[in-house]
């Protein structure tokens, strides 16, 4: 009897973990990949162009999702990014024109949920989440020395979807940013910034062919403030930034 009771256990058991392996090869997806990219930008004060860059970009890229019913779907992607910068300082509060290069890094992750509209050959998902990002460069000016470190927290909403063709699943995604929270800090200069994000939005289309995922991807804010500081002068403050990339990786 014990005997019979073992191998049922064995067998409950085994059953179980079949079961748990299907719900999880069906439900979960997991994408990694490498990312290509550039990004140009210019900031002004009182209404003049103060500087503009230019930066090639290389990171790499994490999504994870998870379909707890057929028409739920959650979602979380995180990217790391290194950018190198080259660019101009223009007369002004700069202390004068002049070409640079530095280097700047970047942290975005992103959770969301959809809901899922359509079947497995043909799906358009509306979501909506939150974000956090940070990133920081530097400015090797001699005369206007300082590194920037900026933060935002923000909402999310948009729509992507995916539809199957042969052995391909093409895909694409849209959304905008609404931000929540966003902080500045600075070294090597006195510098108060209330900065807001008047655009933000982001796109990408892409295909999955086996584990093959090849994507291309794009970003652009726009940011403004009425009250920045700057060794307690007061300007407004633009800053318009734009990114286009390719990405290439798997997706199990």
């Amino acid at each position: 009897m014990t005997g019979s009771i073992r191998l049922a256990v064995l067998a409950l058991f085994a059953s179980g973990l079949s079961a748990l392996t299907a719900v999880a090869a069906t439900n979960v997806t997991f994408d990694v990949a490498a990312r290509l990219g550039y990004q140009t930008s210019d900031q002004d004060l009182n209404g003049e162009k103060i500087a503009e860059w230019s930066a090639p970009l290389v990171g790499v890229e994490g999504t994870l999702g998870f379909s707890p019913s057929h028409i739920l779907k959650l979602e979380g992607r995180c990217d790391i990014d290194t950018l190198f910068d080259s660019g101009k300082l223009y007369t002004g509060v700069a202390g004068g024109s002049t070409d640079y290069t530095g280097r700047q890094w970047r942290l975005k992750g992103e959770g969301d949920a959809g809901l899922v509209l359509g079947n497995s050959d043909l799906s358009i998902m509306p979501f909506a989440g939150f974000g956090y990002r940070i990133w920081s460069w530097s400015d090797p000016n001699p005369d206007f020395t300082h590194i920037d470190s900026w933060s935002a927290v923000y909402g999310l909403v948009g729509v992507r979807g995916d539809v199957q063709i042969d052995n391909a699943k093409l895909y694409g995604r849209f959304a905008a940013q609404i931000p929540v929270r966003e902080t500045v800090s600075t070294e090597g200069y006195d510098k108060d910034i209330e900065l807001h994000s008047t655009s933000m939005v982001e796109a990408e289309l892409g295909m999955v062919t086996g584990r093959l995922l090849l994507g291309l991807w794009g970003e652009w804010f726009k940011y403004h403030s009425d009250n920045s500081y700057i060794n307690e002068t007061s300007y407004t403050e633009d800053i318009r930034i734009a990114t286009i990339g390719v990405k290439i990786g798997l997706a199990f």
